[in-house]
């Protein structure tokens, strides 16, 4: 039997040590049985439309917000996928998106800090750039997909969300 990630049923996160502590409520399979229910699909980014679709989310999600500072795309594409964010390179990470139809519900990277398990000891994966929709089913899909990704790596638990590039601008 599988050893679970350390969780919570009662919450989706809690604070441990200052830092913000993922507990999803769902399984990743039976996140998948609901999502085929509701038409929704949790998917791994690996095409450039897919990637297009990862770095354009936040312009739809918070187009009608006047507060909202949009990122330069091209700075955006860097720090995701060139050699610009140290978080990145200090390990192995993937990107999801969730879908409903053709329409991005919402989207996370998560990833394995190895200099932080070398230093820390701990086996513990992290989780950022997360923005969804305001729907809860959505939000479980991702944070199942992330969890099963980091399990199938040997991590026990969770932390985030944390800037891809260490700093305030994500």
């Amino acid at each position: 039997m599988r050893k679970p990630l350390r969780r919570n049923d009662h919450c989706f996160f809690a604070y441990r040590n200052k830092n913000l502590v993922f507990f999803p409520t769902l399984s990743y399979s039976l996140c998948k049985i609901l999502q085929k229910g509701n038409g929704m699909e949790t998917r791994e980014v690996r095409k450039s439309a897919e990637k297009r679709g990862f770095i354009h989310f936040p312009f739809h999600l918070y187009r009608n917000d006047p507060l909202w500072v949009a990122p330069l795309l091209g700075e955006t594409r860097k720090i995701l996928w060139g050699k610009e964010s140290l978080l990145f390179q200090s390990g192995p990470h993937t990107f999801y998106l969730v879908y409903q139809g053709k329409e991005v519900l919402g989207r996370v990277a998560v990833g394995i800090d190895e200099n932080f398990l070398r230093a820390r000891g701990k086996k513990e994966g992290y989780l950022t750039l997360f923005e969804c929709v305001s729907q809860r089913e959505a939000a479980q899909a991702l944070f199942a997909a992330a969890e099963e990704w980091l399990r199938k790596r040997g991590m026990e638990s969770v932390i985030g969300p944390v800037s891809p590039t260490n700093g305030d601008d994500f």
